[in-house]
């Protein structure tokens, strides 16, 4: 039987004679991936001269740090008299040498990280824009390529959308049943909300994705409900599951 949902599953024209849309976007993520790749490298290589510039800032703090108590050691024994505590000064001077001789190692290195950090920039700045480029046109191949994938689905949903319908219709007539003998010969009024026989149909995604009809108990609902959620994080995570399976492929 032909229903409203046969328009979704007609397939896109393929961007060439013999090539698919999956097979396209797959080609356009392969050429975006070297690109992808120099960023990387761009990005490893500008976090190592970020730790060389923070490693020489850190050793300055230390030494301003030393220096600040050995010269708070040194005023406040003058103020009040007394005798350097001649281990403890000695102790922070070492330290404060070992410092100097970091520092003059790590400055050098320092200075020339700071410069190319800059050329790293202005590196990445280049490939973003060129990947935004490709991006634009990734987001119109996803899509065409997704409605391919829909397309491939159409058999499979036809024939378990029949066997979901049988269901359906048994499940009608014993809530039906159900009803009746409540409405007629109880008259007790729990329902088990049969509704009308075209509530069993299966809802369109194009209305809602896969709504079940209201003719059920509210377990079922509250069941419903729980897989609607599920049908939703799906669709939510299918573009990235796509794009992850093309590029492993």
């Amino acid at each position: 039987m032909a229903t409203t949902i046969t328009s979704l599953f007609k397939k896109p024209t393929p961007p060439a004679v013999g090539v698919s849309h999956r097979a396209a976007l797959r080609e356009h993520l392969r050429a975006i991936t070297p690109a992808r790749v120099k960023l990387d490298a761009v990005n490893a290589k500008d976090a190592q001269a970020a730790a060389d510039v923070a490693s020489l800032d850190a050793i300055e703090q230390q030494m301003h740090t030393l220096q600040a108590s050995i010269d708070d050691m040194t005023a406040s024994a003058e103020y009040e008299g007394r005798p350097l505590v001649a281990d403890i000064l000695t102790a922070q001077r070492r330290k404060l040498a070992a410092a100097v001789e970091t520092h003059k190692s790590l400055m050098a290195r320092a200075r020339t990280a700071s410069i190319i950090r800059h050329k790293f920039a202005a590196d990445r700045l280049a490939i973003n824009a060129e990947l935004q480029g490709y991006d634009r046109d990734s987001t119109r191949l996803l899509w065409l390529a997704l409605q391919e994938h829909l397309a491939s689905l159409a058999e499979e949903f036809r024939e378990k959308e029949e066997a979901f319908r049988e269901i359906h219709a048994r499940v009608f007539a014993v809530a039906f049943a159900c009803d009746e003998i409540a409405e007629k010969q109880l008259k007790n009024g729990q329902y088990v909300r049969s509704r009308n026989y075209e509530d069993t149909q299966i809802g369109r995604p194009e209305t809602e994705p896969f709504r079940r009809y209201h003719a059920m108990p509210e377990a079922a609902q509250a069941q419903y409900m729980a897989e609607y959620d599920a049908v939703l994080k799906a669709a939510n995570a299918l573009p990235n599951e796509f794009l992850n399976e093309l590029l492993d492929a």
